[in-house]
C-alpha cells in the first residue's frame, strides 16, 4: 500500500508519513487496526496488514517498516517465534505484541523478546492511538 518508504521521508497535508505492519489471523481485527490507523491524527499511517507469520516476514523482506504490530497467538507461526525472527533482523523497528491471552507471562516473554510495548486485547481505540503516537513520536528520518 503505497511505495517503500524508509522512515520518515515525506509529509502529506503537513503530517509525517510511517509504514506500520499489522499481523493477525484474525480479519476483523486487521480491518480494525487499519480502520484506526487510518484515523491517527498527527501522522499519515501507510499499512500493511498480514495474515500470519509467514506473510509477515516477505513483507518485511520486501521492505523497512516504521512500526509493526504482531498478534501474540496465530496457528502459523505465534508471534512469540515472530518476534524471536525479527527483532535480530530489524533492531530499529518497535514492536509492540497485541493478544488476548494477557498475562504477566506474556507480556514479560514479550518484552524479553525484544518488544517495545505490549497490547491487551481487546484494546480501546484511544489506547492503540496513543500507544502508537508514543511509538512513532520516537521515529524520525531514515531511523526504519
Amino acid at each position: 500500500m503505497g511505495g517503500m518508504l524508509h522512515g520518515m521521508t515525506a509529509k502529506r497535508e503537513g503530517r509525517p508519513i510511517f509504514r506500520v505492519l499489522v499481523v493477525d489471523d484474525n480479519k476483523t481485527t486487521l480491518d480494525v487496526l487499519r480502520l484506526v490507523m487510518g484515523n491517527v491524527p498527527q501522522y499519515e499511517l501507510q499499512v500493511t496488514a498480514a495474515p500470519g507469520g509467514k506473510e509477515a516476514l516477505r513483507a518485511l523482506e520486501g521492505g523497512s517498516f516504521d512500526l509493526a504490530l504482531f498478534d501474540a497467538m496465530m496457528p502459523d507461526m505465534d508471534g512469540f517465534d515472530l518476534l524471536r525472527q525479527v527483532v535480530p533482523r530489524h533492531p530499529g523497528m518497535p514492536v509492540v505484541t497485541m493478544t488476548a491471552y494477557a498475562g504477566s507471562f506474556s507480556r514479560k516473554r514479550a518484552m524479553d523478546l525484544g518488544a517495545f510495548d505490549f497490547l491487551e486485547k481487546p484494546f480501546r481505540v484511544k489506547d492503540l492511538t496513543v500507544l502508537v503516537e508514543r511509538v512513532l513520536a520516537t521515529r524520525g528520518p531514515g531511523r526504519g
